[in-house]
């Protein structure tokens, strides 16, 4: 029998984890590498703004984007388990589950 596969991005719709994200930018990326740092009241007004632009607001050189996103990227892997889902996504899943669909999650 044919089962149906339904594939979920991770970040921002299974665990939310944009404010985790910008509270490790904060501390371990901007003052390191001299970057401005992200504000609470600024966050919902960054997520319309354009890579390049949010690039150059914050003092972020193409040359250190690759570096800081490594280390982000491993500084979000160590907390993982800390990260909150959104909410009713695991009911969702678990649901889906039952319901015999494969799950997938980038």
């Amino acid at each position: 029998m044919h089962k149906t596969t339904i594939v979920f991005d991770f970040d921002g719709t299974i665990a939310d984890s944009l404010h985790m994200g910008i509270d490790l930018y904060n501390e371990n990326i901007a003052k390191k590498f001299r970057c401005k740092m992200i504000e609470k009241d600024e966050i919902e007004e960054l997520k319309g703004r354009n890579t390049y632009r949010l690039l150059k607001d914050h003092e972020i050189s193409l040359f250190k984007l690759p570096i800081l996103l490594y280390r982000l990227k491993r500084l979000m892997s160590k907390k993982m388990d800390e990260i909150p889902l959104i909410e009713g996504m695991k009911e969702v899943l678990f649901e889906l589950h039952k319901m015999d669909f494969r799950i997938g999650i980038l």
